[in-house]
């Protein structure tokens, strides 16, 4: 592991004796690729068409561009944020915010619902021909 954070407490540091590991929020738990999130609150802002709903992160890894069904309507994260910023958030119980796209509006979900995200499938790369002239 290279950088500050590894020379400072990891592999590289004679004092960590090697039992230290370091564990980012977004490699908290779970699998990547799921994420179940407990609701607490919606919103909708003036102006936006998207929801935001501030909720608890049940299980799994939660990151932008993953996808639930709710009452047959699709539903894509456009943010996540948390107190360690807006990356992927792996930390069971840690509390959240999502940005939420989609055909969903606040009055659909209610507090205590639980979401199942699951990643959004990657359409795979066009082979092609380079032509170098």
């Amino acid at each position: 592991m290279g950088g500050l954070v590894g020379l400072t407490f990891g592999e590289d540091n004679p004092r960590a004796g090697g039992n230290t590991q370091i564990v980012k929020p977004s490699q908290g738990t779970g699998v990547l690729g799921t994420a179940k999130v407990k609701v607490i609150k919606v919103e909708q802002f003036f102006g936006t068409k998207e929801t935001y709903v501030i909720g608890e992160l049940v299980e799994g890894t939660i990151s932008k561009n993953m996808t639930t069904e709710f009452n047959g309507k699709m539903v894509e994260v456009m943010e996540v944020e948390s107190k360690y910023g807006m990356v992927a958030l792996g930390k069971k119980g840690a509390k959240l915010g999502l940005m939420l796209a989609g055909d969903i509006k606040k009055d659909d979900l209610s507090p205590e619902v639980v979401l199942e995200f699951k990643a959004k499938p990657v359409p795979p790369k066009k082979k092609g021909r380079v032509i170098i002239a």
